[in-house]
């Protein structure tokens, strides 16, 4: 059975007066760039760029007259006028001369108490209120060789986010849904789709205080840090590596902002020992994962970080059919209201704690 490439589709709410403006972005030689940045300024809607540079994003009337961000890492942001723009819009972001890392020579103390103040300071960069926000889910199967998609779901979510200075649990609701399912997948996945929609509350590494930022990890980690840029502002860049090649799961990155200190993005994949756990557990199904990699971003709305953009892609290897998958899904913020943030209820099918 074979699926044909699926477009992405945004499920949209409705709402009264709205502007549809679509559009792409890449770079000057015309290389598109997936996971940018599209956001009104002075509001909390956004949404990112998908694998082929193209996003759409519903502009209300109050906004018609304001101005969209575009911003991609290593590349400098544009602003666009949206009463002076015209659908479909094609964006050309210029490479970021200034964007080189200059490493930073810092004691080992000096650079652990940094992080400390980073981590401390999360209840005060993040929302310290319940949050609602309107979030997009997609997840997908798919076999290179063959060109099939085993599995694609896309969600419209309304998600409920607790404050970020707690870790108690959140809640889901799907408000809209699409599958395609091959036969083949039951027999290829132990991950049932309806888990992945809650992305936005148990990837969110900040709230979820995960071990490479939380002082308890420092041990099973190694540090280094650079002065650089992330969407125009001066940040840290802090590379992570493990101690010990059996007590860390992760290796990559993470950004600060210089001056407030709040996580801004994280690209990381598993380490060696990650990988070896996460194998322990696919053999079940007989998959064997290869390489994977991790990306979550936040974005600054009314002086409080929110999470607004997380992508998951692992490459697999099926031993059953002695073939490649790709398992790729990702999550992005399209809305945030912290006025009427209340929980979610319970009387509809498809809503779920995590």
């Amino acid at each position: 059975m074979r699926f044909l490439f699926i477009p992405l589709l945004l499920f949209v709410v409705n709402l009264n007066a709205q502007t549809t403006i679509k559009g792409n972005v890449s770079d000057n030689n015309n290389k598109v760039l997936p996971g940018s940045s599209v956001y009104v300024m002075n509001s909390y809607l956004g949404t990112v760029t998908n694998s082929q540079g193209d996003f759409r994003i519903k502009i209300p009337e109050k906004y018609k007259a304001g101005k969209l961000r575009i911003s991609s890492i290593g590349y400098q942001s544009q602003e666009i006028n949206l009463a002076q723009s015209k659908s479909p819009l094609a964006i050309q972001l210029q490479k970021d001369t200034c964007n080189l890392s200059e490493v930073l020579v810092m004691p080992k103390d000096t650079l652990l108490a940094l992080l400390r103040r980073a981590y401390g300071k999360i209840k005060d960069n993040y929302s310290d209120v319940d949050t609602r926000m309107k979030g997009f889910y997609r997840e997908s199967y798919y076999v290179p060789e063959s060109k099939e998609y085993l599995y694609f779901g896309e969600a419209l979510l309304d998600v409920f986010k607790t404050p970020y200075k707690t870790q108690s649990k959140g809640q889901v609701k799907i408000l809209e849904s699409r599958m395609n399912k091959n036969p083949m997948y039951d027999s290829l996945s132990r991950v049932m789709w309806y888990g992945g929609v809650h992305k936005a509350l148990v990837w969110d590494k900040v709230k979820r205080r995960s071990e490479f930022i939380s002082p308890s990890g420092f041990k099973k980690y190694s540090y280094s840090i650079a002065k650089s840029q992330l969407d125009g502002g001066s940040a840290y860049k802090i590379e992570f590596v493990p101690k010990d090649s059996k007590e860390a799961k992760y290796e990559g990155v993470f950004y600060l902002d210089v001056k407030s200190l709040a996580y801004l993005y994280f690209d990381y994949s598993y380490s060696e020992y990650g990988k070896e756990k996460r194998n322990n557990y696919l053999s079940k199904s007989k998959l064997k994962s290869k390489s994977s990699r991790t990306k979550i971003k936040y974005l600054k709305r009314q002086g409080k970080y929110y999470l607004s953009y997380i992508s998951d892609s692992e490459e697999l290897y099926n031993e059953r059919t002695k073939s490649n998958l790709v398992h790729f899904n990702e999550y992005v913020s399209t809305d945030i209201s912290i006025e009427y943030s209340t929980l979610v209820l319970l009387d509809q099918d498809f809503c779920f704690l995590s």
